[in-house]
């Protein structure tokens, strides 16, 4: 991906202090700036910087763009003689107006739902708003794997296909079990042992059902491969027992750890919820099913397919269970001991995105729920469990929320705009 910057420096900026040299240093100090965050950014997203003192310049510049073309506006001074360009033509855009550059960011028109506004002090932060950009153009770039042969879930991913260009590569279950078969006993028997001695123990599973859950990681990892896919979720809760010959559980968990988008139930709106987190910051995600305590002021996030490395960096320690709602198969209960970090929780559900906030306070020792739940904090339980959203049914498509680690809630509310979401705080 490529996003067009423009440095534009045409006139005085606020207090007259602006000469033709102030300009040109400006401007080299920012490209300067440019190339040291470009290391913090995705290997696929290039800056392409364009630096403007002369106005007529600046607007031959941005009549020649395409109307997708993603464009961070930089303005150093009062004149913006290229954004009336790029407000008409609607590109998705940053617009940067640099503190006491001038007063150009007042202008009503650029409170819309393609532009993303910044202004301040730490010209860091602007990292995390061309994160919004990136994302929002690479959501319509990925194509993921459903398996499933339930016509109202297919239905579901289309729907967000029609919507986003979010691509689902449909393969039937049937299809999907010779990627299982494909991996030999042995590899998985023995990188199965490896994985049992990494855990704090194994409770329930025995070790020819580790095998068949490795397997299936496997399996997995080799059909993203073929297809070409950035991630993949699987009907699994229909198939289990029927086509398929173990539960997906530790293959989410550790797909995700890696970076590789994985989500339960066939659930392809949890999924793009994960890659989003994945584009803005690297960050692996957990799917969950939700309960409410208002006693305590906390909600408990609990599933089967939490990621090892839930951070992206540290491995959690993990214990080796079985799925809870059927006490069959192998998932994992993961153990997360960074209490106090702040936990963004959020989904979209039809035509919103909903997003709260909490801390991290634990996880509860109950073998009850999901495997591994996490609890955290929030500012008012008791409402939350009133203005709850659901879905089109009551079922995991509405219940589910995804969960990453860090404050993600500015970002989610540009991206819901761009993406024209309505933002939900629950």
């Amino acid at each position: 991906m490529k996003v067009k910057v423009i440095l534009s420096a045409t006139s005085t900026a606020w207090g007259h202090l602006f000469t033709e040299e102030d300009k040109k240093r400006e401007i080299e100090n920012f490209k300067k700036f440019f190339e040291e965050l470009r290391r913090t950014l995705p290997e696929d997203l290039t800056l392409e910087i364009h630096s403007f003192i002369d106005r007529e310049d600046e607007i031959r510049f941005v009549e020649s763009l395409s109307k997708d073309d993603p464009v961070l506006y930089v303005a150093l001074s009062f004149s913006t003689p290229g954004l009336d360009t790029l407000l008409a033509n609607r590109n998705p855009m940053i617009f940067f107006q640099k503190m006491y550059a001038g007063h150009t960011w007042i202008i009503s028109r650029l409170r819309r739902n393609n532009i993303i506004l910044f202004m301040g002090s730490n010209l860091g932060d602007l990292a995390r708003k061309i994160r919004v950009l990136y994302t929002f153009k690479k959501i319509k770039e990925t194509k993921y794997i459903l398996v499933t042969e339930r016509k109202h879930i297919v239905e579901k991913a289309e729907n967000l296909y029609r919507r986003f260009n979010f691509q689902p590569i449909l393969i039937k279950p049937e299809n999907f079990l010779e990627y299982f078969e494909m991996v030999p006993k042995s590899i998985a028997e023995k990188e199965a042992k490896a994985f049992v001695d990494k855990s704090v123990g194994v409770i329930e599973p025995s070790f020819n059902e580790i095998v068949d859950a490795y397997r299936f990681y496997l399996g997995m990892k080799k059909a993203i491969y073929d297809k070409d896919a950035d991630g993949i979720t699987i009907d699994c809760l229909s198939l289990f027992g029927k086509t398929l010959p173990a539960y997906p559980c530790v293959g989410f968990s550790l797909l995700n750890s890696e970076g590789i988008p994985a989500a339960c139930e066939g659930d392809s709106y949890s999924l793009l919820m994960m890659f989003i987190y994945k584009y803005l910051g690297d960050k692996p995600s957990f799917i969950s099913d939700p309960v409410i305590d208002i006693s305590k002021n906390t909600v408990v996030h609990a599933h089967c397919v939490a990621p090892i490395r839930f951070d992206g960096i540290k491995e959690y320690p993990y214990i080796i269970r079985s799925h809870a709602e059927d006490d069959k198969s192998v998932s994992l209960e993961v153990k997360y001991d960074d209490a106090g970090s702040i936990i963004t929780v959020a989904n979209i559900l039809d035509n919103c995105m909903v997003v709260s906030r909490g801390r991290l306070i634990g996880n509860p020792e109950i073998n009850r729920g999901c495997r591994t739940k996490i609890e955290i904090s929030v500012d008012n339980a008791y409402e939350m469990l009133w203005k709850w959203h659901g879905g089109e049914h009551v079922s995991a498509f509405g219940l589910h929320r995804v969960l990453a680690v860090g404050d993600w809630y500015n970002e989610l509310k540009e991206l819901s705009r761009l993406m024209g979401l309505k933002f939900v705080e629950e």
